[in-house]
């Protein structure tokens, strides 16, 4: 039994580093996903919906930009 390694303790680690790059970036939107697919392996599932929320809602922000953007250089 001493071989088998923990769904938990494979992922801490990660989750540590994607919240770390978050820091660092927070319109890194992959790493969003990787932190969700985290919390998802450990079972918590509030705070992986809690992710993909804050995901999509900066995917929308990027998407009214471009849009913005796009009318700006038509004018």
């Amino acid at each position: 039994m001493g071989n088998i390694i923990s769904t938990e303790k494979i992922t801490k680690k990660p989750l540590k580093g994607s919240i770390t790059m978050l820091a660092i970036n927070s319109s890194a939107v992959g790493v969003y996903a990787s932190k969700a697919a985290c919390y998802e392996a450990l079972n918590q599932y509030q705070k992986a919906i809690e992710v993909y929320e804050e995901m999509l809602e900066l995917e929308y922000t990027k998407h009214l930009l471009f849009i913005k953007l796009d009318r700006a250089i038509k004018l």
